[in-house]
């Protein structure tokens, strides 16, 4: 299969840039199900540092606790680095390079203090370098919207400065890739990067080569340029975006998608015994509400680090993040200090204009040809009812009063395509649901299953951890609505979390790998969700209609087995100090968490010695 961390992103001669450095703390681990250690290397410019093709030398701070060296792997030619070593009370690293003549090159050297190992990546453009055009966040709009298509890969030579409006300290976000950038011109955008998690601050001021970055609607249906750290520049530091001031009205009738803006005299409509997050799901929204009654969400997600906050009681300012997502306008707060300008005094709330409103949570849904179910959230002030005259599909309730939620459950279909729409109505407001049912497929193959699943697990020893996920249905599958979710130590919630991104084609397997795994050579995807004992549970996950569904499951999540889960039959099989691989005559993964135990265990599994690694990389499937 072919993804963005197997692919990697072409380092391109930028002769445009300015390029300074950024301060980036790193940990490492020495226990699997914890990756940090008392031991710390704090150094500059994960994605490389960049010359131009005269001569030049970059001096950068580096700290770290203990003593440390520098290793030239390559390029010790050209470049040279001064000093080689030091101890913790040396604070700068200074890089020269010679003139070059030539093609762009690349050179690596290799920090390491203690047990850490950090990789900086030199490029210096040559002599005949290609030029670049800097385009603004509404041209990158517009490119996508020309092409036509759902996804595009940029394959001009562009560049784009923005600054990141995002809190990565906040967490208020569903994936740690994720982020906003703004413009100097205003414009915003959501943001991923193509590593497991994104480096960047609020604040922090990117130079972003654009070239082979990707965008599409994310599964939420926000729209995203996905890039790699190596293709990005920080420039300054803490740099301050003024926030956009709107009223809600102005906000929803306008695309202010993945801007910063400041609502001013709203409150919560909803608020006593309230916090921004209400427990459950993945997200909450709670509603906002102005004097003359227009009202927009605030969405929380479940990592925010404020979720367990109580909501303002009183009125006042609101700063935000505003985006369009699943066909509605939201906003994302970044942490607690944007909403500083909202009292908690409940004498400062106003009378609202009483206006009726009706909100939903999607616009449209997709089923399958087998047909299905989909919940709608509904969010209302008033009663209402549900309308819709299409006889292969049901709705319960058809009525309601104020929040709640309808059940859309759809029939099979042996036919083509069919569409429908539903109306929620309380005979003024009316909010429309766009229904599609895909067609059954004429030619049926025999040999295909119905989903991805784990074809190989590997609990190695020390960082040796490997999950191996196969493609045997026949088609390419878009890997962006899939989430791998690790589950420690019997916990219920995951303590590790992998978006994924890229395609898998038919017949062929994604291997996920711990970033210090070393048994196996071959293209891997690497993801801190890659770090798990024998006692860990982890799911596999497909995003429907912003719903998580188990595709499937290895042990049992919420159960702590001691060291491992074990067969009751053959003590061999075991989910410690094991490689297991997926029988070939599995069709499909566990799709419902076991009550207790892995009963597919001794089933769906072949047990090898530890360390096992020449099964990774291909899957049979009789």
């Amino acid at each position: 299969m072919m993804t963005k961390k197997q692919l990697g992103l072409r380092g391109i001669p930028l002769l445009v840039l300015t390029y300074t450095t950024f301060l980036l703390l790193f940990t490492t681990c020495m226990s699997v199900d914890d990756d940090y250690s008392n031991s710390k290397l704090a150094i500059i410019a994960e994605g490389g540092i960049r010359f131009d093709s005269y001569g030049d030398s970059k001096t950068f701070e580096i700290e770290t606790n203990g003593d440390w060296s520098v290793k030239i792997e390559s390029g010790a030619e050209w470049l040279s680095v001064n000093p080689m070593k030091g101890t913790k009370k040396t604070k700068e690293l200074t890089i020269d390079v010679k003139q070059n003549e030539g093609d762009t090159r690349e050179g690596t050297l290799v920090v390491t203090s203690s047990s850490i190992d950090k990789t900086i990546t030199v490029t210096q453009n040559g002599e005949d370098a290609q030029s670049f055009e800097f385009v603004t966040i509404n041209d990158i709009r517009d490119i996508y919207n020309e092409s036509g298509r759902e996804e595009m890969i940029i394959d001009e030579p562009l560049m784009l400065k923005a600054v990141v409006i995002s809190d990565r300290e906040g967490a208020n976000r569903f994936a740690k890739k994720d982020g906003f950038i703004q413009d100097n011109a205003g414009y915003g955008m959501a943001f991923r990067v193509t590593q497991s998690e994104t480096p960047y601050d609020m604040g922090d001021e990117l130079t972003i080569n654009l070239q082979d970055a990707k965008i599409h609607y994310d599964y939420a249906q926000v729209l995203q340029i996905i890039f790699s750290t190596k293709n990005v520049d920080v420039g300054a530091q803490n740099v301050m975006i003024s926030p956009k001031e709107l009223t809600i009205e102005a906000l929803q009738n306008n695309r202010y998608d993945g801007t910063l803006v400041r609502l001013k005299d709203v409150q919560f409509i909803d608020y006593k015994g309230l916090n921004y997050y209400a427990g459950e799901g993945n997200a909450t929204s709670r509603l906002l509400v102005c004097n003359n009654g227009d009202t927009v969400a605030v969405n929380t997600t479940k990592n925010a680090s404020f979720r367990n906050k109580a909501l303002p009681a009183g009125s006042g300012n609101i700063i935000s993040v505003v985006s369009y997502r699943n066909e509605s306008w939201e906003l994302q707060m970044r942490n607690l200090d944007d909403v500083k300008g909202m009292s908690n005094d409940e004498a400062t709330r106003f009378e609202a204009k009483a206006t009726n409103y009706i909100t939903i949570n999607q616009k449209k849904v997709t089923f399958e040809a087998k047909g299905g179910e989909a919940t709608i959230g509904i969010t209302s002030n008033v009663n209402w009812e549900v309308l819709c005259n299409a006889s292969w599909l049901s709705i319960n309730p058809t009525n309601g009063e104020n929040d709640g939620e309808v059940v859309i459950v759809v029939s099979e279909n042996k036919d083509d395509e069919r569409t429908s729409t539903i109306t929620i109505t309380d005979g003024e407001i009316a909010k429309t649901i766009a229904i599609v049912q895909k067609g059954e497929e004429l030619e049926v193959e025999t040999d295909v299953c119905n989903e991805l699943f784990f074809s190989e697990y590997v609990e190695g020893s020390s960082y040796n951890k490997y999950l191996e996920i196969y493609n045997g249905t026949g088609k390419s599958v878009d890997l962006s609505d899939y989430i791998i979710e690790v589950y420690i130590n019997g916990q219920p919630t995951p303590k590790y979390t992998e978006m994924l991104d890229g395609v898998l084609k038919n017949n062929e397997v994604l291997v996920i790998a711990h970033s210090k795994a070393t048994i196996y050579n071959g293209a891997v995807y690497t993801s801190t969700v890659a770090n798990f004992n024998g006692n860990d549970a982890i799911a596999l996950i497909k995003i429907v209609n912003s719903n998580f569904k188990y595709i499937d499951i290895i042990g049992c999540i919420g159960e702590n087995p001691g060291k491992e889960w074990m067969d009751t039959v053959d003590k061999n099989l075991s989910t410690l100090d094991k490689t297991l691989v997926r029988k070939a005559s599995v069709r499909g993964g566990v799709t419902k968490n076991p009550e207790e135990g892995f009963p597919t265990l001794g089933t769906e599994w072949i047990s090898y010695p530890i360390d096992t690694s020449k099964y990774l990389g291909r899957h049979t499937m009789d």
